[in-house]
């Protein structure tokens, strides 16, 4: 027995798809249209928890058929998205990329796209994540991870006689689901949006509405408090969508006016009123149908055109649009509505929609990661430079990175390892980014240099910071800073070499221990650091070596390397000579390095026998810098060297400057 139709949670629908349409195409109106998912969750909680219900109170629940008209409705327009998100990816993602893509394709088959995504960005609608041809479907793996736990949960409560008990129990859990949201949103603030425990709480919403009675009194009072009700809550939906700057930390408070002005709208449509008929309309209720469809197809499009670096006008925005719209009507009428209708039995169906789609899905992982991403496919130069990458990627660089790190260990050695000259290489990536360019000056001058780092850490020791994304203290920096020291002391080491970027750090410093003498601006409390850090190590006998900051390189760096591999069927060249940019542009603002300078210079003065390495010396000409080496890209990214070029800046250090192990 099914429930009865309401056109208004279409038209609810509607408005929800138009949200995530325009904030996901950068249109301003709705800053934070977002919300659009959140409002989707509510009503998935709300049907679906009104459908098993009404199996039970007849008779006829059952969990295969459940899962089964789940599976029919859901995964056969997703599957048709993978295959065309496959194509997408072979005809212009780079290998490294496609690599990733395959990756995020085995887990949206395997239902944990929203758990991989978390690890693999730095938060929602962030750079890194706006290339991602299937992020769009971590709300998906949320659902079905959803549709395990709660049918279930659903099921046995109505075991339960009392009805008022039950509801009792579910807004109890819809308010412990709640606070459960609020405490992840404060201890992992970036990664929270993808989290199922973070969304139960919306769902939740949906499902206690249904089971609260509808009263059949429509007299006319009542119908001027419901419109009432239903305006405000839609000025609610309004109001969240277009306010700014509350991604961080979401879903939260925010999250709670979204789910509660929804549930009003879904409660209020059962009862009629001026927003039921506005949702009612035709062209709301069509956009309703389509929402599924719609948030499939419109995120590839938009992903695509980012990635091949066309989605920067308004006339390719609106082709995106008209294509996403064009694929979705497609997918409804040719996928999606007709095979709702299938009757293939539970096993079956879970045979052919998942089992079979996560084997093949593994195996193009598999094969994706063998065959180097099919770098063929970009032609002779792009396998030239993917090759010569290859030759000089250092294989131990990142086992020694970012871990609990031992000085002792053999595979953090490198330059003459068997010589008795010891050096010490710490700091974070960008110290790390040197493994190869001291591999090159240890041979060549006879010293063997231990390369042990951490990410975002400034390895200073009496000076704490901040964990970059969120406002717990970097314990495992402090640790590792400790364990250097200790060797130091030892004497175990000739020369110390400290490299960081260090303008990054203003933003993090928390407290010195010794607050006397530092000041109270972060770059006094830095310098003042590295002042005390550079006389210990020279009161152990030990001769400092310190790094000044690469050049970041332009914004779009890679992009401008890589654009003409990625557009070569639109036969775009670019010459990657003017890849190369302009230190002046590229270091002001936030990172400003003036203060760097400062401070580098007052180190000279109190500490003449430090060896100052400044890598613009080798990268940069006439306030130029290079943007490739022999045709291999000088970058990793905006902060970072390739392998090839570090290595590459150590012979031309040895050449023209010499030892600096003297």
């Amino acid at each position: 027995m099914q429930i009865r139709y309401r056109s208004d949670i279409d038209g609810l629908r509607a408005l929800a798809i138009i949200f995530v349409l325009l904030f996901h195409g950068n249109v301003n109106i709705f800053p934070s249209g977002f919300i659009g998912v959140d409002i989707f969750f509510v009503i998935s909680g709300f049907l679906i928890s009104s459908t098993v219900k009404n199996a039970i109170d007849n008779n006829q629940f059952s969990f295969c058929e459940f899962y089964r008209r789940r599976l029919w409705r859901l995964q056969p327009p997703l599957l048709a998205l993978v295959v065309f998100t496959l194509v997408l990816a072979i005809i212009f993602y780079l290998p490294e990329d496609f690599i990733d893509f395959a990756i995020s394709e085995k887990y949206t088959t395997l239902l944990l796209s929203n758990q991989y995504f978390s690890r693999a960005t730095t938060g929602y609608a962030v750079q890194d994540a706006n290339f991602l041809l299937l992020l769009h479907t971590w709300s998906l793996a949320i659902e079905w991870q959803w549709y395990l736990i709660f049918p279930i949960t659903f099921y046995f409560l109505h075991k339960i006689k009392n009805k008022n008990a039950i509801i009792f129990i579910l807004v109890m859990l819809t308010i412990s689901a709640f606070l459960i949201a609020l405490w992840s949103s404060y201890y992992d603030e970036n990664k929270s949006y993808y989290f199922l425990i973070s969304r139960i709480f919306e769902f939740m919403t949906g499902a206690t509405l249904s089971l609260i009675p509808s009263s059949k009194n429509n007299k006319k009072s009542n119908i001027y408090i419901i419109n009432i009700l239903s305006l405000l809550a839609l000025v609610g939906l309004f109001y969240i969508a277009s306010y700014k700057n509350i991604l961080s930390g979401y879903p939260n408070y925010y999250a709670l006016i979204v789910c509660i002005s929804t549930a009003i709208l879904i409660y209020t449509g059962s009862k009629s009123g001026l927003i039921y008929q506005l949702l009612s309309l035709r062209p709301f209720v069509y956009i309703g149908q389509l929402s599924y469809s719609l948030y499939l197809w419109h995120w590839p499009m938009f992903a695509a055109a980012r990635y091949i670096g066309v989605f920067n006008d308004i006339k390719t925005k609106a082709i995106c649009y008209i294509l996403a719209i064009l694929f979705s009507v497609i997918s409804y009428r040719c996928i999606e509505k007709p095979l709702r209708k299938q009757n293939t039995y539970f096993f079956k169906s879970l045979l052919i929609l998942i089992v079979l789609p996560i084997i093949l899905s593994l195996a193009i992982d598999d094969i994706s990661d063998k065959y180097k991403g099919f770098n063929f496919r970009f032609g002779e130069e792009y396998v030239r430079i993917d090759n010569i990458l290859t030759q000089y990627s250092a294989k131990n660089r990142t086992k020694c990175f970012n871990k609990e790190n031992d000085i002792a260990d053999k595979k953090c050695e490198i330059g003459e390892t068997s010589s008795t000259k010891k050096a010490l290489l710490i700091g974070d990536s960008n110290a790390n980014h040197f493994w190869n360019f001291f591999d090159v000056i240890g041979k060549k001058y006879d010293t063997s240099v231990t390369s042990i780092t951490s990410s975002s850490c400034l390895a200073l020791p009496k000076i704490r910071q901040y964990h970059w994304g969120n406002n717990s203290i970097n314990t495992s920096c402090e640790k590792n800073t400790i364990n250097y020291f200790n060797s130091i002391a030892t004497s175990k080491f000739n020369f110390v070499i400290i490299a960081e970027r260090w303008s990054n750090y203003l933003g993090f410093i928390v407290t010195p221990e010794d607050k006397k003498n530092s000041g109270d601006k972060p770059q006094d409390i830095i310098f003042h650091a590295l002042n005390n850090a550079i006389s210990f190590i020279e009161k152990s006998g030990v001769k400092v070596i310190l790094i000044k900051e690469i050049p970041r390189a332009k914004y779009n760096y890679l992009d401008c390397f890589y654009t003409r591999f990625k557009n070569r069927i639109f036969h775009q060249e670019k010459n990657i000579d003017n890849c190369n940019f302009d230190t002046n542009e590229t270091n002001k603002g936030i990172n400003n390095t003036l203060w760097v300078e400062e401070m580098f210079q007052k180190i000279q003065i109190k500490h003449p026998s430090v060896v100052i390495i400044n890598p613009a010396d080798l990268l940069c000409h006439a306030g130029k810098c290079l943007g490739n080496i022999k045709g291999v890209p000088t970058y990793r990214d905006d902060g970072h060297l390739t392998d090839y070029a570090s290595y590459q800046l150590g012979v031309k250090y040895a050449k023209e400057i010499g030892d600096p192990f003297q």
